[in-house]
């Protein structure tokens, strides 16, 4: 396993390194099939994400899973919205993250 961190923006989803904050892996949003929490399923993993990505050259999607140290509802509802606003034209991104942002002060 590696640590990473997972910064989304309107355009992918970008995996980083903890230290170096190297780029390791882009996945633009438009390749990203489904997004999924994963909670209370897999024995030793309490919040997990599910994400499938598939780009066009691909014959298969890429299944990837991330044990998550934040809460994996709001890491999920981030990336849905971000989701939703590439494939509908809509902007309730911001919103979502304000919502995130209050749920994060109140812990």
């Amino acid at each position: 396993t590696q640590d990473m961190l997972l910064q989304v923006n309107d355009k992918s989803l970008r995996l980083l390194d903890c230290k170096t904050e190297e780029e390791l892996e882009n996945f633009p949003l438009s390749t990203v099939h489904h997004c999924q929490t994963v909670m209370g399923q897999l024995q030793g993993y309490t919040s997990v994400l599910l994400l499938v990505c598939q780009d066009s050259e691909q014959s298969k999607p890429d299944i990837h899973f991330f044990n998550c140290d934040v809460e994996v509802e709001m890491v999920h509802a981030d990336i849905e919205s971000a989701l939703s606003d590439t494939k509908h034209g809509k902007k309730m991104r911001p919103q979502t993250l304000k919502v995130n942002q209050e749920k994060i002060g109140r812990a």
